[in-house]
């Protein structure tokens, strides 16, 4: 539900079902339940302007998507993280983020574009091209059939 609410734009209804499955998750050991709940929370607060619980929300998504191993969940993760970050102007953390979901999973396009805009953000032209260039090869890998993108 709280995943619903984010795309339908409900975000305060959305971070009230969040919460409230976060609550039930402390009785059971469900860190997807958690983090998906605490990764739309997240992203919700982010949108509302409310970094601060947005940073505190992304810090327990990173945490359950940890557990997991989920390359997937991890990529969408710290590249949120990151780009929440570049928000603050946190820019080293920034790049500790997009390092993380590149080392995550080498090879995403998704991976490749957070770390692309932050090195164009700061200004690093040349690094943000090579990081465009390897965006586009996973692109197109993944356009041919080559699976992960």
């Amino acid at each position: 539900a709280t995943d619903v609410d984010f795309h339908h734009l409900r975000w305060p209804e959305g971070v009230e079902k969040g919460l409230r499955a976060i609550a039930l998750t402390s009785r059971v050991d469900d860190p997807q339940c958690e983090l998906i709940a605490s990764f739309y929370i997240m992203r919700a607060l982010d949108n509302m302007g409310n970094l601060e619980r947005a940073q505190q929300h992304g810090a327990a998504a990173r945490r359950a998507a940890e557990r997991l191993r989920h390359r997937e969940w991890l990529v969408q993760v710290y590249g949120q993280s990151g780009a929440l970050s570049q928000r603050t102007g946190d820019w080293p953390a920034a790049r500790a983020f997009t390092d993380r979901a590149l080392a995550a999973a080498a090879g995403s396009s998704q991976a490749y574009c957070h770390r692309t805009v932050l090195e164009h953000m700061i200004g690093d032209f040349d690094q943000g091209r090579v990081h465009l260039e390897r965006l586009l090869d996973a692109t197109n890998r993944f356009l041919m059939g080559a699976g992960f993108a």
